[in-house]
């Protein structure tokens, strides 16, 4: 961590900080499982600029960006990444509330896939994906009989990701959250082209939106939050490979409700359930309902 010094070299806490971080990290940027799933670890290199770091500034901003390899191609350069930047605020107007908003843009270089030529069966393999949830759209870039699926289309992500934190009855605080993202990097033309059909929308937008009441972090026993979300999450709206992986069962093409609760059974241990039903937004129908029961601990 690197802490930008005024000009009489002294620390103060409202000066601006510079944060340098790198390798496998947590994620960076401020955002809900409608892009990237909570159990996702990044790996790359990460800047933050944080305007005030003092615990009573009313108002401060911040900047993002880091750059994270997806996949390496040996003796090519069409290495998959992902370069992300955000900006954002945070505004504290009185002192049981705040409200934070961050406007990000994800980019993904080289995920498209790459039809293989029948002289050379293998050759463009590695531009199918290593992993895959469901819901995008997808052709086969095998020219044989066999299968091997790959993305037809673009991933550039425009994400705004919005919070209120009302804390009049504190220790209880009530936390709205929205989340909205579109992929603009969709093109009919390449998709069309790629899975040789005409058949093609472009379904790539997605919006959330959720309540959260009760204590933001459970801590001690006795204490507790109630959250209930919902969710539209369109095929090619985001890459299924990263969204949340409980929803609907991974992946995208889905809608539906979350209702969450949890409860503190010792310090820095605690008990959560969560009843995720979801729906299939467009295809054949496909309704997947999951009931989750976790016991938690911090060290």
């Amino acid at each position: 961590v690197m802490a930008l010094h005024n000009a009489r070299g002294l620390i103060r806490d409202h000066d601006p900080q510079l944060t340098l971080t790198g390798g496998r990290i947590p994620n960076p940027f401020f955002y809900t499982d409608l892009v990237w799933d909570h159990d996702l670890g990044f790996e790359g290199l990460a800047a933050s600029i944080l305007t005030d770091t003092s615990e009573d500034a009313r108002l401060r901003g911040w900047l993002t960006a880091g750059a994270f390899p997806l996949q390496e191609v040996e003796f090519s350069s069409r290495d998959k990444w992902m370069y992300g930047a955000q900006a954002g605020i945070e505004a504290k107007p009185v002192n049981d509330l705040t409200g934070k908003l961050g406007v990000a843009y994800y980019d993904f270089k080289h995920v498209v896939g790459k039809l293989n030529d029948p002289a050379r069966p293998n050759e463009y393999d590695y531009t199918a994906p290593l992993f895959l949830q469901k819901g995008n759209t997808l052709f086969d870039i095998d020219p044989g009989s066999g299968i091997k699926p790959a993305l037809a289309s673009d991933y550039d992500l425009i994400n705004v990701t919005a919070q209120i934190d009302y804390a009049r009855w504190h220790p209880i605080h009530v936390v709205l959250t929205g989340d909205y993202v579109k992929n603009i990097g969709f093109e009919k033309s390449q998709v069309r082209s790629k899975t040789g059909t005409d058949d093609v929308d472009a379904r790539t937008d997605a919006y959330s939106f959720g309540m959260q009441v009760g204590y933001p972090n459970i801590v001690n026993f006795g204490e507790w939050n109630l959250l209930l979300t919902f969710k539209y999450l369109e095929a090619d709206a985001v890459m299924d490979a990263f969204t949340d992986s409980d929803f609907h069962g991974g992946g995208t093409n889905a809608q539906g409700w979350i209702l969450g609760a949890g409860f503190g059974i010792y310090h820095n241990v605690w008990l959560t359930a969560r009843w995720l039903t979801a729906d299939e937004i467009s295809g054949p129908p496909l309704s997947i309902d999951v009931l989750q029961v976790d016991v938690n601990a911090r060290f």
